[in-house]
């Protein structure tokens, strides 16, 4: 066939950001030319080029190839947006950026145990690519009585991982274990028994990886739902809703 190849984008590290903030991001795609720029589904995201410091023996004004620098206006809500790459050779398919209230921790890196285990904080996430035969170890301190939220982002946004989270003590000894609540992807409703440091395990079910295998961890104390009854209004007509969920008490309407 004749006809020219379609720009084609497979995937986009790290996997958001929160608003009001910038952040470096990396693409990965095919028939990308070089100069193209990305844009997003939420006019308040946008991105521009990193370029190279200057090189007398390289061209002025020299893009960093597949990387961009991404702008969140405090303005854009949380919630998952499309990102799309544009070249010369046309638009790409759609991926998926994450805008979220959490702040994101840029420097954590899974352990392959306990001891090595990347640290979280509370009221935090991260993201990372899973290995292939390889189980990620991360650990965070939590207070007695508290109620957290952990939860894990796959395939809500379009990653290839049926992950898996197992919740462990101090020793490493299992206390919960979840997987395929929101589609795919797990939750664990934990309510810390003793102050202490704690271990989580995420992996893909069939223990797979690759770049393909991107995820995104979180944990919080804040409010989460679940569902509401009914769904929404008809037409020219409010309607009052039941929120149903976890730490939804204290919770303020916005």
């Amino acid at each position: 066939n004749a006809q020219l190849p379609s720009a084609r984008l497979w995937s986009v590290f790290p996997l958001g950001g929160s608003p009001g903030n910038s952040l470096e991001v990396k693409v990965r795609g095919t028939d990308l030319e070089v100069g193209y720029g990305l844009f997003f589904s939420h006019p308040g995201i946008t991105a521009e080029a990193i370029y190279l410091p200057d090189n007398p023996f390289r061209k002025k004004n020299a893009p960093v190839p597949n990387q961009f620098l991404v702008h969140i206006d405090s303005s854009v809500p949380e919630g998952r947006y499309e990102i799309r790459a544009f070249g010369a050779l046309g638009i790409s398919n759609p991926r998926l950026f994450m805008v979220s209230r959490l702040p994101r921790q840029a420097d954590v890196k899974a352990g392959e145990n306990f001891e090595s285990a990347g640290i979280l904080t509370i009221d935090s996430l991260g993201d990372a690519v899973a290995e292939k035969l390889k189980i990620h170890h991360y650990r965070f301190d939590a207070k007695k009585g508290d109620r957290l939220i952990i939860q894990c982002w796959a395939e809500r946004i379009d990653s290839k991982m049926d992950a898996t989270l197992i919740l462990a003590d101090s020793n490493e000894r299992e206390m919960m274990r979840s997987d395929n609540v929101n589609g795919l992807d797990p939750l664990i409703d934990f309510t810390v028994p003793i102050s202490d440091s704690y271990c989580l395990k995420v992996f893909d079910t069939l223990f797979q990886g690759g770049e393909d295998y991107f995820y995104r961890i979180s944990i919080h104390s804040g409010p989460y739902v679940d569902f509401i009854h009914p769904p929404g209004p008809t037409e020219s007509q409010a309607v009052q809703s039941d929120l149903f969920g976890r730490n939804l008490n204290g919770s303020q309407r916005t």
